[in-house]
């Protein structure tokens, strides 16, 4: 990946959460996370955070 093994990924609201979803899904490629007036921190997750992520299923077993 662009010749860096971890990077440091950065959110802002709506961002936050699928750069949320990529640091769940991605740990090994995911240095820090930075999260700014991030969304997807409630109890549910969003229709629309699912949409952005439609692999999480296949490699964690649930969203």
């Amino acid at each position: 990946m662009l010749g860096k093994e971890r990077v440091t990924l950065v959110g802002l609201s709506l961002g936050g959460g699928v750069a949320m979803q990529f640091a769940y899904q991605f740990p090994e490629w995911a240095e820090r996370l930075v999260l700014v007036a991030s969304g997807g921190l409630g109890k549910e997750v969003s229709p629309l955070l699912k949409a952005s992520a439609p692999y999480a299923s296949q490699r964690s077993g649930s969203v």
